[in-house]
């Protein structure tokens, strides 16, 4: 059990450490009230959404297909998975034929 000189410096090691966490806001939101920091997220979130807009419209076509019949075969799966992960869901695709793996 700590006793005396070792509790100090523990106590002291302890404040330190959570002084340090800096708990609060950041640098970058200090002097900004919350509805300027919504402000600024929105319009960074414009921003990005405009970019990805411009890369979608010069594009390939057949790459944009590729990629949306892509996450539309892992959105089934994962569907697929989620539903056989339960004993209902099991006898479910047993009795329409659908169960695999």
């Amino acid at each position: 059990m700590a006793r005396g000189l070792s509790r100090d410096q523990s106590r002291e090691k302890n404040l330190k450490k959570q002084a340090a966490k800096g708990k609060g806001k950041s640098d970058e939101n200090k002097n900004l009230t919350p509805a300027q920091v919504r402000e600024r997220d929105a319009k960074r979130m414009a921003e990005k959404k405009a970019a990805k807009d411009a890369a979608k419209a010069n594009a390939d076509p057949a790459a944009l297909a590729a990629e949306e019949a892509r996450k539309k075969k892992l959105k089934e799966e994962k569907k697929h998975r989620q539903l056989a992960g339960t004993q209902a869901g099991k006898a479910h695709l047993k009795a329409t034929g659908q169960l695999y793996k």
